[in-house]
């Protein structure tokens, strides 16, 4: 009877560590995978030559802008990298070489170089030999870009690595699919203008050149003078008032025509009067010779 009962409570307490020890031990499994899973970013991309918003790159308009772009691994192993490059291309542009990677330490092209407007992306690796995994400070590859305009002062454009680049690494805490880049760069280039001045100072003088002769043939708006050409129209009005006052004696010898009329008018009366007189003579001529 005792020894049943003790079989029982053996039977129990082994049922009780099962219950116990089995999710002890799966919590166990998950930490030590979730920290075998969880790989420590510590590769930084870079460019050269460094640059910030306060001291950019400098460069003329037409000059070539070469960028350098760098890998450090830190404490990982890198076995590829994939990058994501965007720009201003109304700044800047990029031919269809504008990559150049380095192919002693990334001998294999696995996409790219793709190039559209403000955007250039490639992925390069080591290959399938791990022991050449990148493990100190190594050039990627260099980026060629053309100055297209200039920029404000104040504001350089902006070539950035964006947040769709990778890097991967076969350290041993590591997994594959894991993205271990630490921190992406950004370069500032400010655009100052034609890259000769010699063609400054010729287009400057023949701007200047140009407005001079133009102000000289904009002054013969004497052509304004020419209004005086118009006074002479307003003085072709005095001509015709000349005219008038011409006409105006044309109408005064008229009046000697009354004059000549009045004077006809006198030797009218004249020749009346003595008409009258003949008459008067001739009746008293008549009569008397009726009466003689």
């Amino acid at each position: 009877m005792h020894s049943s009962n003790w079989k029982r409570l053996v039977l129990i307490g082994f049922i009780v560590i099962l219950l116990v020890a089995i999710p002890v031990a799966i919590y166990l499994v998950k930490t030590t995978t979730n920290t075998q899973s969880h790989a420590t970013p510590a590769t930084n991309l870079t460019f050269t030559p460094p640059s910030s918003n306060p001291a950019p790159i400098t460069a003329n308009v037409g000059d070539t802008v070469p960028l350098t772009l760098n890998i450090d691994p830190g404490t990982n192993l890198v076995t590829s990298v994939k990058v994501y490059i965007q720009y201003d291309p109304t700044k800047l542009s990029a031919s269809s070489t504008a990559f150049t990677v380095n192919d002693s330490a990334f001998p294999v092209t696995v996409q790219g170089p793709s190039y559209s407007p403000g955007s250039i992306s490639f992925s390069v690796s080591i290959g399938a030999d791990y022991t050449k995994a990148i493990q100190s400070p190594t050039s990627v590859g260099t980026l060629t870009f053309t100055a297209l305009a200039a920029t404000d002062p104040n504001n350089p454009t902006q070539v950035s690595v964006t947040t769709q680049s990778q890097v991967l690494s076969a350290g041993p805490n590591d997994q594959y699919p894991e993205n271990v880049l630490l921190s992406r760069p950004i370069a500032y280039i400010a655009v100052n203008g034609p890259a000769q001045p010699s063609t400054t100072p010729t287009l400057v003088p023949s701007a200047t050149l140009t407005p001079v002769p133009g102000v000289p043939t904009d002054t013969p708006a004497p052509t304004l003078e020419a209004s005086p050409s118009a006074s002479p129209i307003a003085i072709a009005t005095p001509t015709t008032a000349a005219v008038a006052v011409i006409a105006n004696p044309t109408d005064t010898p008229v009046p000697p025509l009354p004059t000549a009329t009045i004077a006809a008018t006198g030797s009218t009366n004249v020749t009346f009067g003595a008409g009258a007189v003949l008459t008067v003579l001739s009746v008293i001529g008549g009569v008397i010779f009726f009466v003689l």
